[in-house]
C-alpha cells in the first residue's frame, strides 16, 4: 500500500523535471528577444522598480482570485512599450505556488499570467489601457 503513493511521487518528479528541463534555455532566449525590444532611453523608472512593480503583480494574481484593482493601478504606471517590456523580463517566469496547482501546475511570463488570472471584460480594459500608452497588446 505504501508503495504506490511512493510510485505516484516519484512518477510526478519524473515528469516535472523532464517537463522544466528545456526551460532555462528558452528563458534566456526570451530575455533576449525582450532585450532587443527595450530602448534604455525610453525606459521610466530604474530596473529595481520594474522587479518591484513585477512582484506586486504576482503577489495580485497568485492564490485565490486577483486583485484586479492592484493589476491595474500597476499596469497604469507604465508609460510606454519599452517600459512593458522590461515589466515582462523583471517577471519572467513564474510558478503558482499555492496548493491548488499541485494538481495541474501552472508557470508562465506575465502575458501569460494575465491572461490565465483575467475575465474577458479586464482584459478588455487592459488592453485598452496599455493601448492609452501606445503599448499594443491583447490579452
Amino acid at each position: 500500500m505504501v508503495l504506490i503513493p511512493v510510485l505516484l511521487i516519484t512518477l510526478l518528479v519524473i515528469y516535472f523535471i523532464g517537463k522544466n528541463s528545456g526551460k532555462a534555455k528558452a528563458l534566456a532566449e526570451d530575455a533576449k528577444t525582450l532585450d532587443k525590444e527595450i530602448n534604455p532611453n525610453e525606459l521610466s523608472y530604474p530596473l529595481t522598480i520594474y522587479k518591484n512593480m513585477a512582484d506586486t503583480l504576482y503577489t495580485a494574481m497568485e492564490g485565490f482570485g486577483t486583485d484586479y484593482d492592484t493589476v491595474k493601478s500597476t499596469l497604469s504606471r507604465l508609460n510606454n512599450e519599452s517600459d512593458f517590456f522590461e515589466l515582462q523580463k523583471a517577471f519572467g517566469n513564474r510558478a503558482c505556488t499555492t496548493y491548488l496547482w499541485v494538481i495541474t501546475p501552472f508557470a508562465g511570463t506575465l502575458i501569460q499570467w494575465l491572461t490565465d488570472e483575467l475575465d474577458d471584460d479586464q482584459k478588455a480594459e487592459t488592453t485598452q489601457l496599455l493601448a492609452t500608452k501606445n503599448i499594443t497588446l491583447t490579452i
